[in-house]
């Protein structure tokens, strides 16, 4: 394509019109790309490392864990803008190669698995005297961030059916199932048999971001036992499972509630969050009045 330069020179010089130059600013005002995007980059299935190209929204489906890089950029006089538009099928991916990124508030957020939902990454390049900087901001498109409520459960369920769920590997205690630490009643509790070792996996049909997990004590710890040391795992697949945080609770006060935070860099979307415990803060088994988790969901309608 024929680069055409701006002229401030007079296009009219008397009665008389300089066509050419007419012609060669209208030629510019059509080609000019400094005012933002133009074009799409459609990349499809993406099942490969890749790279962004400048002045360009690049769509695609990231299919796995694959990295995002940056282009290279030199020109220092006019703002360079790549646009990101995507799916995918890890709220982790892609990941960022750059390491000169700027981002909004501290951090990206995890990124919407849900197949009907675009995440959106505006890079727009920022020089600071002579370094290159990267100011990188998240959109949501197609769906709304919201608080999770957590249904009231009558019995276990079954994990990966259209419903909240949760299970165990501890064996049940008398008939203190697992389902009554989230039934939303303090009357009833949840008791394990003896063995302080064991995984509490909770499961919901739309990913949730956790950023707590709240535990009520029984009124009878010496009796029943208590949740102690646990390690917190996220997974989408009950299989493949990612470590968030561990907690070390020696709190054994009958009633008692206490929280596991998740730390904010290491949250995402998942289906099955799993309560690893491997001890139970000196006693037999493992207890709970109430597991409450403080959690937010993408709702598309």
């Amino acid at each position: 394509m024929t680069n055409y330069t701006w002229t401030d020179n007079m296009m009219r010089s008397g009665s008389t019109c300089d066509v050419d130059k007419v012609a060669d600013n209208l030629m510019h005002l059509k080609y000019d790309t400094s005012g933002g995007v133009c074009k799409f980059d459609s990349k499809g299935t993406i099942s490969a490392n890749f790279t962004l190209s400048a002045d360009k929204i690049t769509t695609g489906d990231v299919s796995g864990n694959y990295t995002l890089t940056l282009p290279s950029v030199t020109d220092a006089e006019k703002q360079v803008v790549c646009i990101f538009d995507f799916t995918t099928t890890n709220a982790s991916y892609p990941s960022i190669t750059n390491t000169n990124i700027l981002k909004k508030d501290g951090k990206i957020p995890s990124f919407s698995t849900l197949s009907s939902v675009r995440n959106v990454l505006t890079f727009k390049s920022a020089w600071v005297g002579s370094e290159l900087k990267w100011e990188v901001e998240y959109s949501l498109y197609g769906g709304v961030l919201t608080n999770f409520t957590q249904p009231a459960l009558s019995s276990n369920g079954i994990l990966g059916s259209s419903n909240f769920a949760i299970s165990t590997t501890f064996a049940t205690f008398q008939a203190f199932y697992l389902y009554q630490a989230f039934d939303n009643n303090t009357s009833t509790f949840f008791s394990g048999d003896t063995g302080s070792t064991g995984n509490i996996i909770i499961y919901n049909p739309t990913p949730l971001i956790v950023s707590n997990i709240n535990i009520t004590n029984p009124a009878n710890v010496y009796s029943y036992g208590v949740i102690g040391n646990c390690n917190i795992y996220g997974s989408n697949d009950n299989f493949n499972y990612t470590y968030l945080t561990n907690y070390d609770n020696n709190n054994i006060a009958n009633n008692t509630s206490w929280d596991i935070a998740i730390p904010s860099n290491v949250r995402d979307f998942y289906k099955y969050y799993k309560i690893a415990v491997s001890d139970c803060a000196g006693l037999a088994a493992p207890a709970a009045k109430e597991i409450l988790l403080t959690a937010q969901y993408i709702a598309t309608s």
